[in-house]
């Protein structure tokens, strides 16, 4: 009986560490994010895509990034995966002035925010998600830069390479898509090539949004990211 009671007596204290990666995703929320050739809107595909890449290991800490033609840091990353998702969620085109796509831009914060994290290398990595256009912003500069930092670009491209229509900006008397200079609707398409040449030179992996398993390698590769200890 006192043997099934298990008497314990004494105590000994010993660190208890956790351990976790620094992940900062970079949405991309361009005016041809609006486009619906994925079943849904781009913009919305991609926040699930976010949450289900970044938000899946418990101990990681993610951050946000948000970009058009400029780019800003809206979360630090955080553990609190709570946060990191009603950030998420928030996420609007309308807290974007330029909606041109600007992906050197998104890159170059979401490296900023890490480096003042200190995180050491091999436990970081963005996660980008676009559709690949660019309308502004250099892209060898960025791919040379990423290529030395060592610092991983897990890209997911979103869209379709047929495209779809572009819906107008809120307000815009011309109707309900966006015209080009002569008065035809834009059709936004995705470019993987952009795409893969980022992830290729960082070191990272692209997947595209309807490719299950290139989706799954880019969690694994997430996962196989080198655990820091982040507090004791």
């Amino acid at each position: 009986i006192v043997a099934l009671a298990r008497p314990q007596w004494g105590r000994h204290p010993a660190p208890l560490a956790r351990t976790g990666r620094d992940i900062v995703v970079a949405l991309d929320l361009s005016r041809s994010m609006k486009a619906a050739d994925v079943g849904t809107t781009r913009l919305r595909l991609a926040k699930e895509l976010a949450w289900r890449l970044a938000g899946a290991r418990a101990g990681d800490r993610v951050g946000l990034v948000i970009f058009g033609g400029a780019g800003f840091l809206q979360l630090p990353p955080t553990s609190d995966l709570g946060t990191f998702q009603l950030f998420l969620d928030a996420a609007s085109p309308d807290d974007i002035a330029d909606p041109s796509t600007n992906i050197d831009a998104g890159l170059r914060v979401a490296e900023r925010a890490l480096r003042h994290e200190g995180t050491a290398l091999g436990s970081q990595a963005i996660l980008l998600l676009t559709d690949g256009e660019r309308s502004s912003g250099g892209l060898d500069p960025i791919l040379e830069e990423f290529s030395k930092a060592r610092l991983p670009v897990f890209a997911v491209g979103i869209g379709t390479t047929a495209g779809a229509r572009v819906p107008s900006d809120s307000g815009d008397p011309a109707g309900p898509w966006h015209l080009d200079d002569i008065g035809r609707p834009v059709i936004s398409r995705l470019d993987e090539d952009v795409l893969r040449k980022i992830a290729v030179a960082s070191g990272g992996a692209y997947a595209r949004w309807d490719d299950a398993p290139a989706l799954t390698a880019m969690t694994r590769g997430l996962a196989g990211l080198e655990a820091r200890s982040l507090a004791a």
